[in-house]
């Protein structure tokens, strides 16, 4: 049994509660222990390396395997380890405040075992490139700085925290834990004594959020972040040696340790000869994170009020009468008033003209790209009805441009009220926009979004507040409970240093608790001025869907008028087209006579010519004159008596002169019929053996080609 417990303790990954009593072996066995936990190949599994843990063996074995599962995210590559850097400050006895940058884990190592006692206070800085990157330092760095310091298990969730967290912030997680031996009669179970260590002692951890502004370089604007920093800290009751363990992205805390280490008298050396004063210089330390988390509140939640006026400003100072008369019309009027006579529409003049297009500027929603796009619409439908009526002539009835709504109807108008106003508000009317969606525009759905921003934001800053309140409180009655615990030395010589420093957490705290309260007030004024932000937005739909009424009627009216002008165009095509028929039936039936007079014309003219010229008695000398202009009754078968005998007028029949009319005539009209019917008949044949012809004479052309 006294074997296998002292097998146990040396084993790395040994872990029980730490209330039960070791025996001998065990107690005197400690730094053998210590010295085993903190060999390189067993420094990597802290915390499961502890040698005294006070949580159950199943806790620590599983914040190992967390810490193995993030070491990814939590700490660099060994491709970046170049950038690798652990800050230790600390004072040994006698000695100032010495900082010391350690860049590879060899260093680290060295400078953890330089010396045979720990230093009377020593301050292990870790930071990151920013609050989403890894920390500064590998995980073997890490778990070395841990390990030497035998840092109580629970830290792990606190530094699961940090490191490149693609999916969030886990909502702002904040805790305390804490651990105290402080059992004097077993204070040998957790004693050290080659390193200075006497197990009586209080070892706890926390972590808190603040609100950091930065400002951009290129857009040099200031922005807010919340950033978190985690502190362990452990103090030892009897040789006052203290240990601090601070995370945090920035600098921020570290340089606030370093100045305070070298100018504020309560951290100074010859302060830390005490335990009293060692354990005053804790306190004061612990101040400079209390002070960290609520510095800057008041300013950040300024700025969220700022940004929250900047919107419901707009929203609390909009003339609502203006609004209101400006809207006052209704939909069935608008629309009635819409449907004006065509002698209103038949020659507007300049200035109708101005109003049509001033009406419809006031008439499209300059918010709103849809109703813009229907003005379009609207307008290009305008000038088609216009240009059909002033090109046609007509008359027909159509509808106008769009009246302005926005002027209201009947006698509530813009006008009208501002002859009732007094003087101050008329200057007041002339001074505000005449347009209802002018003063409505400024409500929209990006306002609104900001403004759901800005309450998130306020949500999130009462929340960490609240916890960073609930954090010190539980520091300050964990260390008032305590505190009667504590040896003599330090309940009398600490009394003043510990009413102080619970005079400035409590102040601290009630600090918060009044910027909560502000912030609950501003989020109640957020949700009333929220809700008349969406009631104008509300309003500025509802007015919106009217116009699209409004807009649609005119739209359908304008349609209609171009649909029987339509129907006009296609009965007058229709006329068009039966006319054109009738004229193509004439036209058909005239060259249907052309053609049969052409044809008689071809057959008899050359007979009839030949034969009134062969039928005259010959005239030699002016035969060649009378060949064009002989006609049948210029042949000779007619004549007429020349005296002035009345009965003469009575033309005189030549039978000779027309039976040689006849022969000659009927002779080559035989003749022109027969030569007809010869080719007529004859050409087909002709056509039937020049195929045939060529039929039989294909295949020897063609056998003549392969030879060739």
């Amino acid at each position: 049994m006294f074997r296998l417990e002292a097998h146990l303790r040396h084993s790395p990954h040994h872990s029980d509660i730490g209330t039960c009593k070791p025996t001998a072996e065990a107690m005197f066995n400690s730094y053998d222990m210590f010295k085993n936990a903190n060999k390189p190949e067993n420094s990597e599994t802290w915390p499961a390396n502890l040698i005294h843990p006070q949580s159950f063996r199943h806790t620590v074995k599983q914040n190992q395997e967390e810490l193995e599962q993030n070491s990814r995210r939590l700490f660099l590559s060994e491709r970046n380890l170049k950038h690798a850097l652990v800050v230790i400050r600390e004072a040994s006895d006698h000695q100032n405040f010495l900082t010391t940058e350690c860049k590879t884990l060899e260093h680290l190592r060295n400078h953890l075992q330089a010396s045979h006692n720990d230093p009377k206070c020593r301050h292990v800085f870790f930071k990151a490139e920013h609050s989403r990157r890894p920390l500064d330092c590998s995980k073997a760095m890490f778990t070395s700085v841990m390990s030497w310091h035998q840092i109580m298990a629970p830290f792990v969730d606190l530094v699961l925290g940090f490191g490149n967290q693609p999916s969030g912030k886990e909502f702002h997680y904040t805790s305390f834990r804490h651990e105290a031996s402080l059992d004097q009669n077993h204070s040998d179970i957790f004693s050290i004594p080659e390193l200075g260590r006497s197990g009586l002692g209080i070892r706890h951890c926390f972590n808190l959020w603040s609100p950091e502004e930065t400002v951009s370089p290129k857009s040099n604007t200031p922005s807010w972040s919340l950033r978190q920093a985690a502190a362990y800290h452990s103090f030892d009751l009897k040789s006052g040696r203290a240990v601090w363990i601070t995370i945090k992205a920035n600098d921020v805390l570290k340089k606030r340790i370093i100045g305070a280490t070298d100018t504020c008298d309560a951290l100074q050396v010859e302060a830390l000869s005490e335990l009293a004063g060692c354990f005053s210089a804790a306190l004061t330390t612990h101040l400079i994170f209390f002070e960290w988390c609520g510095e800057r509140w008041r300013k950040y939640n300024g700025s969220l009020e700022k940004d929250t006026s900047n919107i419901l400003d707009k929203a609390n100072n909009i003339p609502v009468h203006k609004v209101e008369s400006l809207l006052d019309y209704d939909i069935e009027t608008l629309i009635k008033t819409l449907q004006t006579t065509p002698e209103t529409i038949a020659s507007p003049t300049p200035e109708r003209a101005r109003t049509w297009q001033s009406a419809r500027t006031a008439y499209s929603v300059p918010s709103s790209p849809t109703l813009g796009k229907f003005s379009r619409t609207f307008s290009g439908l305008s000038r088609i009805t216009t240009t059909t009526m002033n090109s046609t002539g007509q008359s027909s009835r159509a509808v106008p441009p769009p009246m302005s709504p926005l002027l209201g109807s009947g006698p509530k108008s813009p006008v009208a009220d501002s002859d009732t106003d007094d003087e101050e508000d008329d200057e007041e009317d002339r001074a505000q926009p005449q347009d209802a969606f002018q003063l409505l525009r400024n409500f929209g759905i990006k306002q609104l979004q900001s403004l759901n921003c800005i309450k998130a934001d306020l949500h999130t800053s009462c929340l960490i507040m609240r916890l960073n309140a609930e954090v010190l409180n539980d520091v300050l009655n964990y260390y008032n409970e305590l505190f009667d615990s504590f040896p003599d030395e330090i309940k009398t010589g600490c009394k003043y240093s510990f009413l102080e420093f619970s005079r400035r957490t409590t102040s601290i705290i009630r600090f918060l608790e009044k910027e909560q309260a502000r912030t609950s007030a501003l989020m109640l004024l957020l949700d009333d001025g929220k809700e008349l932000f969406d009631k104008f937005l509300q309003l500025r739909h509802i007015e919106q869907n009217k116009l699209f009424t409004a807009n649609a009627h005119q739209s359908t009216q304008h349609m209609q008028n171009l649909t029987v002008e339509m129907a006009n165009s296609t009965l007058n095509m229709e006329q068009i087209a039966t006319s054109t028929h009738t004229i193509a039936e004439k036209a058909k039936k005239e060259t249907s006579s052309i053609h049969f007079i052409t044809v008689v014309t071809l057959l008899f003219l050359p007979g009839t010519f030949i034969a009134v010229r062969l039928g005259l008695p010959p005239l030699p000398l002016i035969f060649n004159l009378l060949t064009c202009s002989q006609t049948i009754f210029g042949s000779g078968l007619f004549q007429w008596n020349d005296n002035d005998d009345p009965e003469g007028r009575i033309p005189i029949w030549k039978g000779d002169h027309f039976d040689l009319f006849m022969k000659w005539c009927g002779g080559l009209m035989a003749l022109t019929f027969s030569i007809w019917i010869l080719w007529a008949f004859v050409r087909p044949r002709c056509q039937a053996r020049w195929r045939a012809y060529r039929q039989r004479q294909k295949p020897v052309d063609e056998e003549e080609g392969k030879t060739g």
